[in-house]
């Protein structure tokens, strides 16, 4: 079988999310996937090399408390190729799913018997947020190895305050999978390109026998982040988008005013309830739950991240599957965009030991080099953040999506428009639990009233803001 490389350098011109362009303004794609080998390079030369692990090995064995949400085996190709590096410094990693991670990580940092690293979602996280304002976090912004990162993929890695407490592993999109051989059997010759297209392929998958959407929405935040991403990201320019989003902060616009983001994608979404487009069950599954229901062949469409593509080939290696971005646009557009920013970030607990700090640290700039970065997106079947890092694939299972994703790089939506935490008032945060909350009532019982439920968000809104 051919061996495929994706070189991924030209991730410096593509990660300036901030600035990502909105409305379909950039160039259109290719009308077929570019090869792998052939993907864009940067128009502007860049420094692709990246520093290479410490020379500095520790002399005396040390066991460094490792904590976060990717599995084991995604970590095992950083670990493992650490300990070649640095025998003297053993790992022990705990996997736990996003919702224990929180929780567990909120208990153990308070009380001072946190990991010495621990996994987060970096700036935007609001638990990293806090950690940092209590002082639990390691600064890392005077370390070298931040220098094979592309400058925008650093800037999406630094916090309110200029610094950055948390590296980014790999660059993640929402988008949504989808079955191609049951596409072909409902009669679908090409992805959508409009939200027309969509509701038309979903009615044509129904007609065909399958369920046309799946996904695992026990887990609230797949439901209440992940959809929502996935459908923001082509409704109107990001611009527009990110002034909204500060209006909802400010009080300034209504969750009821219909001009809004917010308004538009729960209609759009209840509008699919409605027409039982839903794998039945999905509020009853996990995230992991609902991929592998996808895999297996239970409905032709899930919304979620590139993160669960290696989940997907674990399940079913032969799946025949795409990515596209999800239209929620009511006009073709040259070019569809999808929601993405860096992610699988990681941080070092400020109260570890002295030595397992600077072990940590040699751990750190491992992973921030182009052997350890590329074997990890290989792995984990993501792109890396790297300069000059690789994702290198023998199966043409997952080269496609990957291929797929690669269309997006240059029209990313950042994934998070959200205010920081810091600037968030009362009447935002409460309206948007209430918020979260419409999400699974209208997946639960379709028919009900959205305006209702944010009109819910509004009140509460209210309420909190006095």
């Amino acid at each position: 079988m051919k061996k495929i490389s994706l070189v991924m350098a030209f991730l410096l011109l593509a990660v300036t999310l901030l600035t990502a362009c909105g409305g379909g303004t950039s160039s259109p794609p290719a009308t077929s996937p570019p090869p792998a080998s052939t993907a864009p390079t940067p128009t502007a030369s860049a420094d692709t090399t990246s520093p290479t692990p410490s020379s500095t090995t520790m002399d005396h064995p040390v066991t460094i408390n490792m904590m976060g949400f990717k599995r084991a085996d995604e970590m095992s190709a950083y670990i493992d190729g650490f300990k070649a590096v640095d025998p003297n410094v053993t790992i022990q990693y705990q996997s736990l799913d996003a919702s224990t991670l929180q929780t567990t990580l909120q208990t153990q940092m308070v009380g001072g018997v946190g990991p010495d690293i621990f996994g987060n979602n970096g700036p935007t996280d609001v638990n990293l947020q806090q950690f940092v304002q209590a002082g639990y976090v390691e600064d890392l912004s005077s370390q070298p190895y931040l220098s094979a990162l592309s400058s925008g993929t650093l800037d999406q890695s630094k916090m309110s305050d200029g610094k950055v407490y948390a590296i980014p592993t790999a660059i993640g999109f929402y988008g949504v999978y989808y079955n191609k051989d049951q596409f072909a059997q409902a009669g679908i010759t090409d992805v959508p390109k409009t939200w027309a297209d969509f509701l038309t392929d979903c009615d044509k998958l129904v007609a065909a026998g399958f369920a046309p959407i799946g996904g695992g929405y026990q887990d609230g935040w797949t439901l209440t982040w992940i959809v929502p991403m996935c459908m923001m990201a082509n409704l109107m320019p990001t611009s527009d988008l990110v002034a909204q989003e500060m209006k909802y902060n400010s009080g300034e616009m209504k969750y009821t005013d219909q001009t809004g983001w917010k308004y538009q994608v729960l209609s759009m979404f209840s509008q699919m309830a409605q027409k039982g487009y839903f794998l039945n069950g999905s509020l009853g599954l996990t995230l992991d739950g609902g991929t592998q229901a996808f895999a297996a062949g239970k409905c032709s469409m899930v919304m979620v991240g590139n993160f669960e593509t290696a989940q997907v080939l674990a399940v079913n290696p032969n799946l025949n599957m795409g990515v596209f971005a999800l239209p929620t646009n009511q006009q073709a557009a040259s070019q569809l965009n999808m929601s993405g920013a860096p992610c699988d970030f990681w941080s070092i607990n400020a109260s570890a030991k002295p030595d397992v700090k600077q072990a940590a640290e040699e751990f750190f700039a491992y992973m921030m080099t182009v052997e350890g970065n590329s074997a990890y997106a290989t792995s984990t079947v993501q792109f890396p953040t790297v300069q000059g890092a690789t994702v290198t694939m023998d199966d043409p299972h997952a080269q496609s999506p990957t291929t797929d994703f690669s269309q997006y790089l240059n029209s990313m939506v950042p994934e998070s428009i959200a205010p920081a935490a810091s600037d968030a008032t009362q009447g935002y945060g409460a309206a948007e639990v209430t918020l979260q909350q419409a999400w699974s009532t209208i997946l639960d019982t379709p028919n009900t009233d959205i305006n209702q439920l944010l009109a819910a968000c509004d009140t509460a809104y209210a309420a909190a803001q006095g």
